[in-house]
């Protein structure tokens, strides 16, 4: 067994180690299961005459009704603006994009906040939470808005103004609006230690939807939420507003059934593409089958319904690395190691001198790999794979890295840990493989991904010390290489708290680096790119929220998420 940093006796690097980890709770699940439009029926009568009825599968119903839905909805969004409505018109993009339904709407919430962008009423404002509400919206769409606006809500002193206290609904936007903050902002530092405090003192005098609402924002906010959990969350609460829009709403529960039922037929090809490679009988039990899991990143970071390529993508690229992980953390020998790097460095098929349980899952990784080049050669892109295909060697030579570190018993320094581990997290290669898929995978994209720019840096680094602050005691104990917290404990003769602590707040900055890039690249990159480096990082937030893998234990959150959005239609 290792002892912290991966010290073992001399020649035990030749003993394979076991991860001992939980099995999936799906397997054939998604196979079974009969898809909504030959399980679910209704009857429809075409006239008076009840004989001349039609049988018409639940599905298509819900998808005219969505249909019909979304043409009031746009009505609603395309209405003037005056200087009388714009908190009312913001409150409403607010709504659409919390009930997952944004994405129906995008050019016209463009249009609108554009707009109000350029209102002098927007500024002259008083109203906390018309400025507030539109600061966050207007920054999460990529606009750079000043946190100047907000000192005319601070006094002489610089402290928020006492008049701002009983209002719950001001001091929630200013809350939210504070995690969309930047580095040097310290007015939405204050703003955030501000709402919190007060918000806590008033949360139990509130109506109840209201103050599950509240809860809800202090446990996470919207920026840092993941998407379709959000969703969820925030139907149960709006519906119980009194301002809730009926139409948004049937809206909001019809579109989440209807893109369920896309989700479970893409886990349906996926559950059946895992099967046909047949690990479970190919290889040693040694690796996590994690390929629904992985699905759930994938859904979580980017789950608009046009992003299903995508998805399928990194659900099968990111199984695969999962037992490549597995491979280089805990079974594979120093040895084999070595061998298995150096064929992927060399990337011409002659694998003779791997072990046979290697050459399968080379053969598994080869043959995606092909298939991804094909596809994008046929889409007219065929540079996008050179950039995969480097992204693959990068990541495999980290794991190496990683791996000689617990050969040797070296318990790295802290940054360089991170420098390496920060890609070992496989994000920079999934960011390849997705946008790959995309139409707007252009040659610019990726000369800008190959800079590591600052937005994907920071995701990265921020998902590589979630996943070592969560999972670092139970891999020391079945011996893996030191964890950022070993690493941080051991430069800086700190304990595992204040190791921690520390850790947390590189997290918090990591933030702040998103949130600036996001800005930043909004005008160059396609926005549907840059978010899902930041949908990356709100899934961490979510899986590894409670101090715990989300991805190697799959028995807690993880399978209640999968449950939610992919197995419980809502009622409507």
């Amino acid at each position: 067994m290792a002892l912290q940093g991966g010290k073992a006796a001399k020649g035990a690097a030749q003993v394979r180690r076991s991860g001992d980890f939980q099995p999936s709770p799906w397997g054939d699940f998604f196979l079974k299961r009969e898809p909504e439009d030959k399980c679910m029926h209704i009857y429809v009568i075409n006239s008076q005459e009840s004989e001349n009825i039609t049988q018409v599968s639940v599905l298509s119903a819900w998808k005219e009704e969505v249909g019909v839905l979304k043409e009031k909805v746009r009505k609603m969004l395309t209405t003037p603006l005056t200087e009388d409505n714009i908190l009312e018109k913001l409150s409403l993009i607010d709504a659409v994009l919390r009930l997952g339904i944004g994405y129906h709407f995008q050019k016209e919430i463009d249009d609108a906040l554009l707009k109000i962008h350029k209102m002098d009423e927007y500024h002259g404002s008083d109203d906390i939470s018309t400025i507030a509400l539109g600061f966050r919206l207007l920054r999460q769409s990529g606009h750079y808005v000043s946190s100047d606006m907000f000192n005319k809500f601070v006094d002489a002193n610089g402290n928020f103004k006492e008049n701002l206290i009983k209002d719950w609904e001001g001091l929630l936007n200013l809350y939210e609006a504070s995690y969309v903050s930047v580095h040097g902002e310290k007015i939405l530092d204050d703003a955030l230690e501000f709402t919190k405090k007060h918000l806590k003192s008033l949360v139990n005098d509130l109506p109840p939807p209201v103050a599950e609402q509240v809860n809800r924002a202090l446990h996470r906010p919207v920026q840092r939420n993941v998407d379709k959990y959000e969703q969820l969350q925030y139907i149960s609460i709006y519906e119980r507003l009194d301002a809730h829009s009926e139409v948004v709403l049937k809206l909001a529960k019809l579109d989440f059934n209807v893109v369920q039922s896309l989700y479970r037929e893409e886990m349906r090809s996926l559950t059946k593409w895992w099967k046909d490679l047949d690990f479970a009988t190919k290889l040693p039990q040694f690796f996590r089958d994690r390929m629904t899991e992985v699905f759930s990143w994938s859904l979580g970071a980017f789950p608009e319904p046009e992003l299903s390529l995508s998805r399928m993508t990194l659900a099968k690229f990111g199984a695969i690395f999962t037992v490549i992980d597995d491979i280089y953390d805990a079974y594979g020998t120093i040895d084999e190691i070595e061998l298995f790097t150096d064929a992927i460095q060399r990337w011409d098929g002659s694998i003779d001198r791997l072990p046979d349980y290697m050459k399968v899952v080379f053969h598994a990784l080869m043959e995606l790999s092909k298939q991804l080049e094909e596809f994008t050669v046929k889409e007219g892109r065929p540079y996008c794979f050179q950039y995969v295909k480097e992204a693959i060697k990068r990541q495999i030579r980290m794991y190496a890295t990683e791996a000689r570190w617990f050969n040797e018993g070296y318990v790295p320094k802290f940054e360089e840990h991170r420098a390496v581990t920060g890609v070992s997290t496989c994000l920079y290669m999934l960011a390849y493989q997705t946008v790959s898929v995309m139409p707007e995978a252009t040659k610019e994209v990726y000369d800008w991904l190959v800079t590591d720019p600052k937005i994907l840096a920071a995701s990265a680094d921020h998902s590589r010390l979630w996943d070592d602050i969560a999972s670092h005691e139970s891999e020391q104990k079945r011996g893996h290489v030191a964890s950022a917290v070993e690493s941080y404990m051991k430069e800086y003769g700190v304990s595992k708290e204040e190791a921690r602590d520390a850790i947390k707040k590189l997290m918090e900055d990591d933030w702040k680096h998103m949130n600036e890039g996001f800005m930043k690249e909004a005008g160059a990159i396609p926005k549907k790119i840059l978010r899902i480096f930041l949908g990356y990082a709100r899934v961490m937030d979510v899986l590894y929220g409670g101090f715990f893998s989300g991805y190697t234990y799959v028995d807690t959150t993880t399978k209640d998420l999968m449950e939610a959005f992919l197995v419980n239609p809502i009622p409507v």
